[in-house]
């Protein structure tokens, strides 16, 4: 169909029609203070202070310590002969004795070799 003027144009009538708005799901109820307000300045209170607390004093110095006194190391006479003291472990025979750095160990004890 080939339209050439306006008079071929049938119009038809289109009804736009929109759904009532719904209702509101909360109506928030008016503001009311929940306070006395103070008509005039002379009314006003002021509130009362917050109490500051008193400052701490510093805690008494502590005395320096006194030194206490290290005896001096007192030399132990140990004897010469290892066999005096006790048998030689088998596995601190040879070479491994050189692992003690002159010193012959049994059972956890270290005594200094002559």
């Amino acid at each position: 169909m080939v339209i050439s003027s306006k008079e071929d144009i049938e119009e038809i009538p289109i009804e736009l029609s929109l759904p009532p708005p719904p209702p509101p799901a909360y109506v928030a109820p008016p503001l009311t203070p929940t306070y006395a307000v103070p008509l005039s300045p002379s009314s006003y209170v002021a509130p009362a202070p917050v109490p500051v607390p008193a400052p701490v004093p510093a805690p008494a110095p502590v005395p320096a310590p006194v030194p206490v006194p290290v005896p001096a190391p007192v030399s132990v006479a140990v004897p010469t002969s290892v066999a005096a003291v006790a048998p030689a472990p088998a596995v601190l025979a040879g070479p491994e004795l050189r692992n003690f750095a002159g010193s012959y160990q049994t059972g956890g004890y270290r005594f200094l070799v002559g």
